[in-house]
C-alpha cells in the first residue's frame, strides 16, 4: 500500500500524463514532441522515484481521483496547464530527495512550455485564479 504522499504523487503525475494525451491533438508537431516528452518524463517519474506496486482497487481509486479534480468542461488548455503547473511546482517544492527533484525538474519545464505556447503574453488572470481555486479544493480533498 502506498504512503499518503505517494499517492499524491501519483495523481499529479496522473494528470500530467492526461494533459500530454490531451495536447498531443494539436496540429502544432512542436507541442506534439513536447507531450511525448511529458509522457517520457512522466513514465521517468514513476520508474526512478514512485515504483510501489499498487494494488488495482488502489490505482482504481487513483483515476477516480484525478477524474474529480473540479476543472470545468470544457477547459481552456491555459486553465489546465495553470492548474497542473501548480500541481507539479507543489509537489516539486515539497520534495526533499535530489533523485526526487531532478526527475520532476524536466517535467515541470515541458509543461511550463506547453503552458507558454497557449498563454504567450501571460495575461490569462482569470484562469490563473480558476486554476488557484482548483488547486486549492484539490489539497481540501486531499486531507
Amino acid at each position: 500500500m502506498a504512503s499518503k504522499t505517494e499517492r499524491h504523487a501519483l495523481v499529479v503525475l496522473g494528470l500530467t500524463y492526461r494533459l500530454a494525451e490531451t495536447v498531443e491533438q494539436a496540429p502544432n508537431k512542436r507541442i506534439q514532441a513536447l507531450a511525448d516528452r511529458i509522457k517520457k518524463n512522466v513514465g521517468a517519474c514513476r520508474q526512478k522515484v514512485w515504483k510501489s506496486t499498487l494494488s488495482s482497487r488502489e490505482e482504481t481509486a487513483l483515476d477516480r481521483r484525478g477524474e474529480d479534480l473540479d476543472i470545468p468542461k470544457p477547459a481552456d488548455t491555459p486553465l489546465i496547464t495553470s492548474t497542473i503547473l501548480a500541481l507539479l511546482s507543489d509537489l516539486y517544492d515539497f520534495r526533499k530527495r535530489a533523485a526526487e527533484k531532478s526527475a520532476l525538474a524536466p517535467l515541470l519545464d515541458d509543461v511550463q512550455r506547453v503552458h507558454n505556447n497557449y498563454d504567450r503574453r501571460l495575461d490569462r488572470w482569470e484562469d490563473y485564479e480558476a486554476a488557484d481555486r482548483i488547486v486549492d479544493d484539490f489539497y481540501k480533498k486531499e486531507a
